[in-house]
């Protein structure tokens, strides 16, 4: 960790790492007299304890409910009158702060972001107004086919720890959690992890740096390290398959299993494999064969989902209960398809054209690349990886491309998760 600030930088961004390990990466855009703030520190719900489920979503959200000196009204009042934006959300990997203000209300929103991320309160009062909420949440994820669908498939797949995890946590958790709890995991992680600033907005370096030492200069020297012990079985907890049983004319479906993190080699190869096979909307086969040639469903996606420490790839489809089985066998005859097949020239071609092509729209407001910058910090991208981009996605071979279907699609060895009327599915084979 450096004892002293170290400056560096590409075309893209700046570079800053200060002290106590903090990232501050910074873009000048110049077009509006904004400034968008995105801070991650890696405190997800990875890291809930089990049975404490919930625990990283609801302590960063008890943080806007009030610090020792501000209310939660007025914490709202004070960012509303600036006419900007604050707002605190767990992921899995992380979670995040977002600052969005007028130049001129920058050290304004700074002090309270200082305020909310340095001095939370934790009032008992607060946060059983949140925990009542979460509940609220929690059950309108239940009703919904597609959320319980999505939930139930990741927490078969990681047996209900990391990536299983769910988010807002149970019912059950959520009742459990106390004060301490709370306290605990915000002075263990949220207070003390490494942190991840993108700037975006017209602020230069000369002028961020002074206000960032003055109103959030004093965190804590940080480093921790929680290791994260995911087993590594690339193919893991196949072969389940889990029926809910809903009154419901249409079956909603996840069919998928483990995946890769997002820092492995074969990433760009997995990537466009998986634009061809379904990631790439009225583009991709599943959608040809399932929507356009059968008309199975309006909609068909397939997506590897990379985390830091873990992945997964899933085929996601709503379908009438009575086609289920039909667009599940589907699915499978195309994932066989591509592993033993791999894909033609065309089809590559055509992946590579739109990945590259539509980059530029991940930078397309101050939010956006604030994100981006964020993500090639926390995944170890390098700062120019928007340079390097196109020439890494041109050069992905179709034998690669091949491999990467053979290697990480398992159509034997598959978790799958149907939530509709059962009575009325028809199993494949």
């Amino acid at each position: 960790m450096p004892k002293k600030t170290v400056s560096s930088g590409s075309a893209f961004a700046g570079r800053i790492v200060l002290p106590n390990g903090t990232v501050v990466l910074l873009k000048e855009v110049k077009a509006l007299p904004s400034v968008y703030m995105h801070l991650v520190i890696e405190a997800g719900s990875l890291f809930d304890p089990g049975g404490r489920e919930g625990l990283a979503a609801l302590t960063a959200e008890s943080l806007l409910t009030g610090t020792r000196r501000r209310t939660a009204a007025r914490i709202s009042e004070e960012i509303e009158f600036t006419g900007g934006a604050l707002v605190v959300q767990s992921r899995k990997d992380y979670t995040s702060i977002t600052l969005n203000v007028l130049k001129k209300a920058l050290p304004t929103g700074l002090e309270i972001m200082s305020d909310v991320l340095t001095q939370p309160a934790f009032r008992l009062k607060e946060i059983a107004k949140k925990k009542e909420e979460f509940k609220a949440r929690i059950h309108k994820e239940e009703e919904d086919p597609g959320t319980l669908a999505q939930k139930t498939f990741l927490a078969e797949l990681f047996n209900k720890r990391f990536y299983g995890q769910p988010l807002l946590g149970t019912e059950k958790s959520i009742s459990g959690l106390t004060k301490n709890d709370l306290m605990g995991f915000y002075q263990e992680r949220l207070s003390r992890s490494r942190v991840i600033c993108a700037v975006v907005g017209q602020i230069t370096e000369r002028e961020f740096m002074p206000l960032w030492e003055r109103y959030l200069g004093p965190w804590p020297e940080t480093g921790i390290e929680t290791p994260i012990n995911i087993p590594s079985d690339s193919k893991g907890r196949g072969g389940r398959i889990k029926k809910i049983d809903r009154d419901l004319t249409q079956a909603n479906i996840v069919l998928g299993h483990r995946g890769i993190p997002r820092s492995h080699s074969d990433y760009y190869a997995v990537f466009i494999m998986n634009y061809i096979l379904g990631g790439g909307g009225f583009r991709s086969r599943l959608m040809d064969n399932i929507r356009e040639e059968k008309g199975l469903a309006y909609s068909i996606y397939s997506a590897f989902v990379s985390g830091r420490y873990a992945g997964y790839f899933q085929a996601v489809v709503e379908t009438r209960n009575a086609t289920a089985g039909v667009a599940i066998d589907e699915i499978l005859k195309e994932m066989k398809r591509i592993r033993v097949n791999g894909v033609s020239d065309e089809e590559l071609n055509e992946a590579r054209l739109y990945l590259t092509g539509s980059f530029p729209l991940k930078m397309d407001t101050n939010a956006k690349i604030a994100g981006l910058l964020t993500d090639m910090e926390f995944y170890n991208l390098g700062l120019d990886y928007p340079e390097r981009y196109p020439a890494v996605i041109k050069a992905v071979t179709k034998d690669q491309v091949a491999d990467a279907a053979r290697k990480y699609l398992y159509p034997d060895n598959y978790t799958l998760v149907i939530v509709g009327r059962q009575k009325e599915i028809k199993w494949p084979g």
